[in-house]
């Protein structure tokens, strides 16, 4: 097997993993991997209520952490981070709440490490490995 044939394959793993937890290809302004990172563990800290009563309003902060919608540079690759709609389903009523808001917090501060840690190909080595493969197309 050619060294750069999987890169598809690869690329379209990654997609998956990203569109699984919210995240898709972006195609507007980027903030940095970093940013998004401090952004989410502000949410998460928002998240934890430490003591404090559980309100609409607190939650409404821990949404507002993450200012999402928005795209991360990750190496090269932009990602857009749509608005997630675990958190957007989330009174802020309950203790429960935070508790799944910190949960999910986690999960895409975990999918956001994963994607950093991937070696992933460039545009080029992208469209090397797609030439000459086959193509679909409408059936006249």
């Amino acid at each position: 097997m050619k060294r750069r044939a999987w890169l598809p394959v690869v690329g379209l793993a990654l997609a998956a993993v990203f569109q699984a937890t919210g995240l898709v290809l972006a195609q507007g302004e980027t903030v940095s991997a970093e940013d998004f990172l401090a952004r989410l563990r502000r949410a998460e800290s928002l998240a934890e209520l430490d003591g404090a009563a559980p309100s609409p309003a607190r939650m409404e902060q821990v949404r507002d952490a993450l200012g999402l919608p928005l795209d991360v540079d990750l190496g090269g690759w932009g990602l857009q981070v749509e608005r997630d709609p675990v958190l957007q389903e989330l009174s802020g009523e309950t203790a429960e709440d935070f508790e799944r808001a910190a949960n999910r917090l986690r999960v895409l501060e975990g999918a956001l490490e994963d994607a950093g840690q991937r070696q992933v190909p460039t545009a080029d080595e992208v469209a090397d490995a797609l030439r000459g493969a086959p193509t679909m197309r409408p059936i006249t």
